[in-house]
């Protein structure tokens, strides 16, 4: 039976049908163009069993409405009250459902194994998930283009770049250093975490993930389906 996966992020959206835990295509979007979309690509009769949706930034109600009537099963929200299979050990009621989501898919994808997951995204968010099927907590710091974009509106001569690091870590000239500080600086950070957790497995996923991946030699894998994963497999178990 065919669910429909919705992760809404900070800035877009990733629309997805998964086959039981097979994902089949991906979308991404902006948040608006939602609603049309699915109007669009699904007829009548080919509506999802399940809808299972996260979003960062709240959940509109007339999306809320529009999806518990769009599926055949109903919405499935990522909120306190959902299953998702794993223990959450987070001690505030504002983990991110994105977070939560990608825990669900790294303990599904490696279950027996203590799994540090990077998320490339407007944020860099570090989270831990233990063999047992334990979201441990993690933390989070701007993303690549965050810190461009930092830069430039809390200074009055950057400019907004995004560019890569050079060969030479010393920058010589304003692109350069600005390429440079954010580049090293984001693989400082990630090579920091993986010298201090260097028996957990390395997960990376978001929009920047295959970039950084590139960039180090450390062993790590690279699935940018990795929330909508955590979505599928929450579905799976409303199905059982």
């Amino acid at each position: 039976m065919k669910n429909l996966l919705i992760d809404i992020g900070n800035s877009f959206c990733k629309v997805a049908i998964a086959d039981g835990m097979e994902i089949l295509w991906v979308e991404r979007m902006k948040k608006e163009r939602l609603i049309p979309f699915l109007k669009e690509r699904f007829p009548q009769e080919e509506h999802p069993a399940y809808s299972v949706l996260s979003s960062v930034s709240g959940y509109d109600p007339n999306l809320k409405k529009f999806l518990e009537e769009f599926s055949t099963k109903g919405l499935l929200s990522m909120d306190q009250s959902l299953k998702t299979g794993i223990t959450n050990n987070y001690k505030t009621p504002t983990l991110g459902s994105d977070r939560l989501a990608g825990a669900v898919g790294a303990h599904y994808l490696y279950p027996d194994c203590n799994c540090m997951v990077f998320d490339f995204g407007t944020a860099i968010t570090i989270d831990f998930v233990s063999a047992k099927g334990e979201f441990l907590g993690g933390n989070i710091s701007p993303g690549f283009c965050t810190r461009f974009l930092a830069l430039n509106q809390y200074t009055v001569n950057l400019p907004l770049l995004r560019v890569d690091s050079t060969e030479n870590c010393i920058g010589t000239s304003t692109r350069d250093a600005i390429g440079n500080g954010v580049n090293l600086g984001i693989m400082f950070e990630i090579e920091g975490y993986m010298r201090l957790h260097s028996d957990k497995k390395v997960i990376f996923t978001g929009g920047d993930s295959r970039y950084f991946a590139a960039k180090t030699n450390h062993p790590v894998v690279v699935e940018e389906t990795l929330v909508l994963l955590g979505l599928a497999q929450i579905a799976m178990q409303y199905e059982q």
